[in-house]
């Protein structure tokens, strides 16, 4: 657990830090508020869990676009604290898996179900995602040990393709649902076919 005192510093230590799960945001702050920190926060993170905490119980109403889980009225009661912080773990617990990846000197948090593909070139590792691409430097092998690898297929060594963003595979490449084509190695093709039948089946139950 971290205590920062302000919203603006807050914002600064986020954009270097993604790992935060949980953060509990007063409403009223000197400069920038508690609910224009969490939109901030919202543009880059749909998942992470907010709490506000106010004094003023007309502020309630603002909170329903950044998708805040709870309010807390001040004076908070130890019992309704760990009410909400339990609601909070338990929101957490069903959301989408995330990794997190050093990018510039800062700690970037990445949901899987945004992972489209996984390019390697050389030395460079590009994350292709819906809205956007990250360039990173690490080893295709380092992301098969951080992935949910029953979610993502390697159809050539220098890919791993997501299989809830393909669309279409023969037995020379994958098409994804953006209309992207992978190529599929020599001798991975029927292996890649049965792994993603066998993912379509499991999705369709």
């Amino acid at each position: 657990m971290q205590s920062i005192l302000s919203a603006e510093a807050f914002h600064f230590e986020w954009l270097e830090d993604f790992s935060y799960d949980i953060i509990l945001l007063d409403i009223q702050m000197a400069e920038l508020s508690g609910i224009e920190l969490a939109k901030l926060i919202r543009e880059k993170d749909k998942h992470i869990q907010i709490i506000f905490v106010t004094a003023i119980p007309d502020y309630i109403g603002e909170g329903y676009d950044v998708d805040a889980i709870n309010y807390l009225i001040k004076p908070i009661s130890e019992e309704k604290l760990r009410e909400c912080l339990s609601k909070a773990i338990n929101k957490k617990e069903i959301q989408p898996k995330s990794i997190l990846i050093e990018i510039d000197g800062g700690v970037h948090r990445i949901y899987e179900d945004s992972i489209m593909y996984l390019e390697i070139e050389g030395h460079e590792l590009f994350i292709h995602q819906e809205d956007k691409t990250i360039s990173i430097r690490k080893p295709l092998s380092e992301m098969e040990e951080l992935l949910s690898m029953d979610e993502f297929i390697k159809p050539h060594r220098s890919y791993l393709v997501a299989l809830k963003y393909i669309k279409y595979i023969d037995s020379k490449k994958i098409t994804l649902k953006n209309r992207t084509t992978i190529l599929i190695s020599r001798g991975n093709s029927k292996e890649v076919q049965r792994k993603f039948f066998n993912y379509f089946k499991r999705d369709v139950k």
